[in-house]
């Protein structure tokens, strides 16, 4: 990844100009901004085309709304992180926005129709999954009768 702290937001991280605890935190975030960035990346390109939520980077990072937010937006601005289409529940039932590399994108209309194809093979599954479960339960009760 190119450097971006020379000419994303002027080389300072994102803060409220109004706020002297957040300008502060900016500056103290400067120097590791670019390390979480690049670890940000590697999580959600390590997802795949499934993506990842704000939320399950943070889970899976440990890191705090108010650091990985941030970082992945400076992704997005760059153009190396797009929204999948995706939506998944967040732990406050929510839907959220999954998010993939730019490389690993899905177009909507690919990703229905794999959608509807893996829903068609596993409704299908789970037809076959019944009449195998009907038998065994009635092996089971004719094992039992004896």
């Amino acid at each position: 990844m190119s450097d971006y702290d020379s000419d994303l937001y002027g080389g300072t991280p994102p803060h409220q100009s109004h706020s002297e605890t957040s300008a502060a935190a900016a500056n103290d975030i400067k120097d590791d901004a670019r390390t979480l960035r690049f670890k940000v990346y590697a999580h959600i390109k390590q997802c795949g085309a499934m993506g990842a939520t704000d939320e399950e980077v943070q889970v899976a990072m440990g890191l705090q709304l108010q650091t990985e937010v941030p970082r992945r937006r400076e992704l997005v601005i760059r153009g190396l992180v797009v929204d999948s289409g995706l939506k998944r529940m967040t732990r406050s039932n929510r839907r959220a926005t999954a998010w993939v590399v730019s490389g690993a994108y899905i177009e909507p209309e690919d990703r229905k129709k794999t959608t509807r194809e893996q829903l068609r093979e596993a409704k299908a599954e789970i037809e076959r999954l019944k009449v195998k479960v009907a038998v065994l339960q009635k092996d089971l009760y004719w094992a039992r009768k004896k």
